[in-house]
């Protein structure tokens, strides 16, 4: 399970479970909420902006996913191709994504 905390000022998280889906939290963790919109993968990391409601994951084999409504919806990012993703960060404002390529190959999206 890897989590993304955005800010100390916000109660949202998401959180990305290998081999499973994404989950998002309101409640600073209490609860989570499955979100199926992007299926169930290998799911490698997770990106939030500073509000919590833009995200962005990756998984192994696999894309970049983003959501712009906290989690609920998401879309595939085609355009980067599927690659075996590790790792993904994002601005704090959510328009800018640096993601990481197994063996080093960095990706950025603006």
């Amino acid at each position: 399970i890897l989590v993304d905390y955005p800010s100390h000022h916000t109660q949202k998280l998401a959180a990305v479970v290998s081999g499973s889906f994404i989950y998002t939290s309101t409640d600073a963790g209490v609860s989570w909420t499955e979100q199926t919109a992007a299926g169930s993968s290998d799911w490698q990391s997770i990106a939030s902006s500073s509000d919590g409601t833009k995200l962005a994951a990756v998984a192994e084999p696999g894309s970049i996913w983003t959501s712009t409504d906290a989690g609920v919806s998401w879309t595939e990012q085609t355009a980067a191709g599927s690659r075996f993703w590790t790792s993904i960060t994002s601005s704090s404002d959510g328009t800018k994504l640096a993601a990481v390529v197994l063996g080093g190959s960095i990706w950025t999206y603006r």
